[in-house]
C-alpha cells in the first residue's frame, strides 16, 4: 500500500486548538467506569512521556506507570487520528497499570471495553490492553496473537476457548475494536464472532500496551487515543451510538470512493469521487475546518516507488454537502493496464486565516484506496481447470471467460505447446470451450488457450492437466523391479534382492521379492506418487500383498524431504503392528490412517491405502487389509504439496538422503493408481485372488452394530443383539403392528 512519508511527531502548535474535537461528547454513560482520553491530558508537551493517564470519570480510575523507562509518549496530534492526541507505545517495554483486582470496577460476565487504537507494525503479538492473572478466567484482551496462523486480530474475555471464533485480519489501520461479557468481539461496529464465556471474575494484572502487567510481554508498537470501559454490557442501540461518535470522532474523513477501492476496469475519462469529512453537528455537512481537498495519486502502483504524490488541489466554497470530485489529468491521466493509488488529504483552517500546506501534519488523511484500469490485454476469469477421466469417457471439456475493452475475441487451444484444430480428436479448439471426444491415453498432457483481442494483444490461459483415471505404476517383481505399467523401473541397491514363490492365483505371476530388511529399491524423484495433477498424491490409491517378518517399524514406500515438509510413507507395520499411511505437506500439516487389525501374524494379506490429500474440506485417508477398512483418518487439507527432493524408495523409507526403516518381508504386485478405488473394487480383488469374501462395513453397518472391541467386526452376532437389546424401543428395529 502506498504511503506519504508525513513525520506525525511534527506539531503546528496552533492546530491544537482545531485538532481536538470536542464539539460532541460520549453518547451513553449509564454504567460508565473508566474514561482514557488522549485529548485530555493535560500538562504534557508533544512527545514527553506520560506517567499518568488520569481517568474522565471516577476517582483513581487512571492509567500510571512509575517508572520512566517505560513511560509511553504523548502525540499532541496525531493527523492519523484526525489531528486528535494520542499515547504511542513503543513496542518495547512501554505500558500502563489500570485499576486491578479489589480496586478494579467491573468484572468480565458484566462489561463493555471499546479502544480507539492503531498498530505500527504486524509482528508477532501485540497487546492493546490485557487482564490475567492465575486463574485463567479472568481475560480480558484486545490484541494480535502472532501464536494464531495468520496473526490475526484476536479478542478473548473470560473463560473463552482459544483460538476461539473472534478473530480478524490484522492491519495498520486506525480502528474502533470493541468486545462484550456474553462474548462478542467487535472491529469498527461489525460483530467479527461470538463465543461463549461463562466466567465472572475480577480482572487482575489489568493494563494498557502489553499482555499479563505483572509478567509483561507482547508490547505494543502503536497508538491509543481514547479507551471507554462500562460495567454492564451494552444492548446493541447502545454500542452503535458508542461506536459511531468514537468513529466519527478518530476515522471518518473521507469516505465512499468511486472507483471503489479495488475496483478493475476503470474507464480512462473516469472521475474520482468522494464524500468530505462529515461535520460532527450534522453529518450530512463537509466539516467547516475543512479548507482544501489535497488529491495525492500514483498511476503506477507496479513500480518499486513507494510514494503517492499531489495530483491537485480544490479549494471547498459551500459546506452544506459532502459530494466533491477530481478529474485526473496531465501527467495523472488515467491509461490503459495502470495500478492506481489515490488519497484525499484534508486540508485545515490553520487558526490564523490560511490552510495548512499538503503534506502537513496537521491535515486530516483519508485512506489509500486503489483501482485498476481497464486491460488493453484480455482478462481471463474463471481459467480453465485440470480435469480427469475414466477409459470410456464420450468427452473432456476445458472452458474459460475471457473479457476485453477491445471485443470480439479469437481463441486458439494448443497441448503441450503444439496448435489443435478440429476434427476427430477435438472440437471448439477456437472457442472459449475445448471437447476432446472419445478422450484416451494419448490425450493426457499440458493445455492452455491463447486469447487474443480486437486490438492485437493476447493473453495465455493457466497451463491445464488432463489426466486418466488409471494405473500408473506397477511392479510385479517377477524377477525384476521394472515397472510394467510406465517407465519408473527401480534400481536395486546394495547388492540383489531375493525372489521368493508369490502370493499363489496371482493372475500368472510366479514371484515375490524379498529384501531381507537390507536391500531396497531406489526410484527417481519423479516417481509416483509425485506432485501435480493426476501424479497419483493429491489423490490415489497404493495395493499390494506383504507378508511381514518382523514388528518393528517399517516403510515399504517412502520418502521425506528437508524439514516438516512434504512427506509419504506407508508403514508396514507401524510400531503398534498395523499397517499404516503417513502423509505431510510443506506447512507440516499431516494425516495418518490404520488398518484395522494387525499384519504380524507371518501371512500373506492385501492391503490398500487410499487418500485424498484435498477435497475441498480437508483430507481424508483409509487402509484396507483383505478387504476390509480400517476407520477413515480425515484432518485438513494438505494443500501445499511439494516435489521430492530425494529419490522414492520401495522396501525402505528415503528420509531426507539416508535410507532407514527397512522392510523386512515379502511384497508382490505393488500398483499405483491416481485416484481412489472403491470399496468393491477392493473387495472384488480379494475375493478373485482367494475366493474369500470381505465384509463392506459400509453396507453391513446397518445390522452389524458392534462386536468385541465395541466397533464393527462384519459379524451379526450376539454382540449386536445386546446392542440392539439395550435401546431396543428407541432403534426403530421392531415390527410396526396394525
Amino acid at each position: 500500500m502506498k504511503k506519504i512519508g508525513y513525520n506525525y511527531l511534527i506539531l503546528i502548535g496552533a492546530m491544537a486548538v482545531f485538532g481536538s474535537d470536542t464539539r460532541a461528547a460520549l453518547p451513553v454513560t449509564d454504567g460508565l467506569v473508566i474514561h482514557l482520553e488522549a485529548d485530555s491530558i493535560t500538562g504534557a508537551s508533544n512527545g514527553s512521556r506520560i506517567a499518568t493517564w488520569t481517568g474522565l470519570v471516577g476517582s483513581g480510575m487512571d492509567a500510571v506507570q512509575p517508572t520512566a523507562d517505560s513511560q509511553p509518549v504523548y502525540v499532541a496530534s496525531n493527523p492519523l487520528f484526525k489531528g486528535h492526541a494520542t499515547v504511542h507505545f513503543d513496542g518495547i517495554n512501554d505500558l500502563m497499570f489500570l485499576p486491578s483486582g479489589a480496586n478494579c470496577p467491573i468484572n468480565v460476565g458484566a462489561c463493555t471495553v471499546l479502544v480507539v487504537a492503531k498498530f505500527d507494525k504486524l509482528v508477532d503479538s501485540q497487546y492493546l490492553f490485557s487482564g490475567q492473572g492465575t486463574s485463567g478466567n479472568d481475560r480480558l484482551r484486545i490484541c494480535i496473537d502472532g501464536s494464531i496462523t495468520g496473526a490475526p486480530f484476536h479478542w478473548r474475555i473470560g473463560n473463552t476457548g482459544w483460538p476461539g471464533t473472534m478473530n480478524a485480519p490484522a492491519d495498520t489501520a486506525v480502528h474502533v475494536f470493541g468486545i462484550t461479557s456474553p462474548a462478542e468481539g467487535f472491529l469498527d461496529g461489525v460483530s467479527i464472532g461470538t463465543a461463549s464465556n461463562t466466567a465472572s471474575d475480577i480482572p487482575s494484572d489489568f493494563g494498557l500496551g502489553a499482555g499479563r502487567v505483572n509478567n509483561p510481554h507482547s508490547f505494543l508498537l502503536g497508538d491509543i487515543a481514547e479507551f471507554v470501559v462500562f460495567n454492564r454490557v451494552l444492548d446493541a442501540t447502545e454500542y452503535a451510538q458508542v461506536n459511531a461518535y468514537l468513529a466519527l470522532k478518530y476515522t471518518l474523513s473521507v469516505s465512499d470512493p468511486n472507483p471503489q477501492d479495488d475496483a478493475t476496469d476503470v474507464a480512462l475519462d473516469a472521475t474520482l469521487q468522494w464524500n468530505a469529512a462529515p461535520d460532527p453537528a450534522n453529518t450530512a455537512q463537509t466539516d467547516p475546518l475543512v479548507k482544501k481537498h489535497y488529491v495525492w495519486m500514483d498511476t503506477d502502483n507496479a513500480d518499486d516507488d513507494p510514494n503517492l504524490y499531489l495530483a491537485g488541489q480544490i479549494t471547498v466554497t459551500d459546506w452544506t454537502g459532502r459530494a466533491a470530485s477530481f478529474v485526473p489529468s496531465g501527467a495523472f491521466a488515467l491509461n490503459y493496464d495502470q495500478s492506481v493509488s489515490w488519497q484525499i488529504e484534508e486540508g485545515l483552517d490553520n487558526g490564523l486565516g490560511g490552510v495548512y500546506a499538503p503534506g502537513d501534519p496537521n491535515n486530516w488523511r483519508g485512506p489509500i484506496w486503489s483501482f485498476a484500469t481497464v486491460l488493453s490485454l484480455p482478462s481471463i476469469n474463471p481459467q480453465p481447470q485440470s480435469a480427469m477421466f475414466a477409459a470410456g469417457d464420450p468427452d473432456v471439456a476445458l472452458s474459460l471467460s475471457a473479457t476485453s475493452a477491445f471485443m470480439p475475441l479469437t481463441y486458439q487451444w494448443y497441448k503441450d505447446t503444439a496448435i489443435i484444430s478440429d476434427g476427430a480428436e477435438y472440437s471448439g479448439t477456437q472457442s472459449n470451450t475445448l471437447v476432446i471426444l472419445n478422450p484416451d491415453l494419448a490425450d493426457e498432457g499440458s493445455y492452455y488457450c491463447k486469447v487474443t483481442a480486437d486490438n492485437g494483444g493476447s493473453i495465455d490461459s493457466d497451463l491445464v492437466f488432463v489426466k486418466m483415471r488409471r494405473m500408473v505404476a506397477h511392479y510385479q517383481f517377477e524377477q525384476n523391479v521394472e515397472d510394467s505399467a510406465g517407465t519408473n523401473h527401480g534400481i536395486v541397491m546394495n547388492g540383489g534382492l531375493a525372489y521368493s514363490a508369490g502370493v499363489p492365483n496371482l493372475g500368472g505371476q510366479t514371484w515375490a521379492a524379498d529384501p531381507n530388511g537390507f536391500n531396497y529399491v531406489q526410484l527417481t524423484t519423479d516417481a509416483y506418487p509425485n506432485n501435480g495433477f493426476g501424479n497419483a498424491f493429491r489423490q490415489g490409491s497404493i495395493s499390494f500383498w506383504a507378508k511381514t517378518e518382523s514388528s518393528g517399524f517399517q516403510v515399504l514406500l517412502g520418502s521425506a524431504n528437508t524439514g516438516t515438509t512434504t512427506l509419504f510413507q506407508i508403514e508396514l507395520p507401524g510400531t503398534t503392528g498395523r499397517a499404516n499411511l503417513y502423509m505431510r505437506d510443506n506447512d507440516g500439516t499431516d494425516i495418518v490412517a490404520s488398518s484395522a487389525s494387525p499384519i504380524t501374524d507371518g501371512q500373506w494379506h492385501y492391503i490398500v491405502a487410499t487418500y485424498q490429500t484435498d477435497n475441498g474440506s480437508g483430507s481424508s485417508a483409509k487402509i484396507y487389509v483383505d478387504g476390509v477398512s480400517g476407520v477413515t483418518a480425515t484432518g485438513s487439507a494438505l494443500d501445499n504439496l511439494a516435489a521430492w527432493e530425494f529419490p522414492m524408495v520401495l522396501m525402505g523409507r528415503n528420509n531426507r538422503g539416508t535410507i532407514d526403516a527397512r522392510y523386512s518381508g515379502m511384497v508382490d504386485d505393488l500398483q499405483i493408481y491416481n485416484y481412489e478405488l472403491t470399496a468393491e473394487q477392493i473387495a472384488d480383488t480379494y475375493y478373485n485372488v482367494t475366493g474369500k469374501q470381505s465384509c463392506i462395513l459400509e453396507y453391513a453397518s446397518q445390522f452389524d452394530l458392534t462386536g468385541p472391541d465395541g466397533q464393527p467386526d462384519c459379524k451379526v452376532d450376539l454382540y449386536d443383539l445386546t446392542a440392539m437389546s439395550a435401546v431396543w424401543l428407541d432403534s426403530g428395529l421392531y415390527p410396526i403392528l396394525p
